[in-house]
């Protein structure tokens, strides 16, 4: 069994769009059991929460991180498992592409319905 992980937003807003496509690219060449989905945040301590603080890494908003992932589901093209249950995220996704890939992105369309205030706040991770 082979599991992954995908950080969405890890690209920042400039890189948001290469970061899905590319990285469904690579799933798609390894073809995954499992793909897990966790959502960026900055931990303390590290020069990337320094770029976040300075703003030369901007960030992707609760609606950006969605767009991201509709992008990258709409482009992976294997079977595998997808879940995305952990408490960074801002949805959970839960089910086997490609299959779920209809169900997904009806959530995610459900979700950007939604006031991104609704969604959780910007925090600092510290490990």
């Amino acid at each position: 069994m082979l599991s992954l992980y995908v950080i969405l937003g890890i690209g920042g807003k400039h890189r948001t769009r290469s970061h899905a496509r590319d990285t469904a690219k690579v799933l798609n060449q390894i073809e995954p059991d499992f793909i897990r989905l966790r959502t960026f945040v900055p931990k303390i301590n590290t020069p990337l929460l320094e770029e976040v603080q300075n703003q030369s890494f901007k960030m992707l908003g609760p609606h950006e991180v969605l767009y991201e992932t509709a992008l990258l589901i709409k482009n992976i093209q294997v079977s595998s498992y997808v879940t995305s249950d952990h408490y960074t995220n801002y949805i959970n996704l839960e089910g086997r592409l490609p299959q779920a890939k209809i169900r997904f992105l009806d959530e995610i369309d459900a979700a950007l319905t939604r006031d991104e205030k609704s969604f959780r706040s910007f925090f600092i991770g510290t490990a």
